[in-house]
């Protein structure tokens, strides 16, 4: 509800809809992280 381009996922149940968008959201923090530090290095 938060986010109108993840209404597709208001199908599942409310406990697991912003699940995907969380480890996304992680995932990318991550990579990003790992992308500087070879940049720098």
């Amino acid at each position: 509800p938060t986010l109108p381009r993840f209404t597709s996922v208001s199908s599942f149940p409310t406990s697991f809809s912003h699940v995907p968008q969380i480890v996304l959201c992680l995932y990318l923090i991550v990579a990003e992280s790992h992308f500087y530090e070879w940049l720098v290095a």
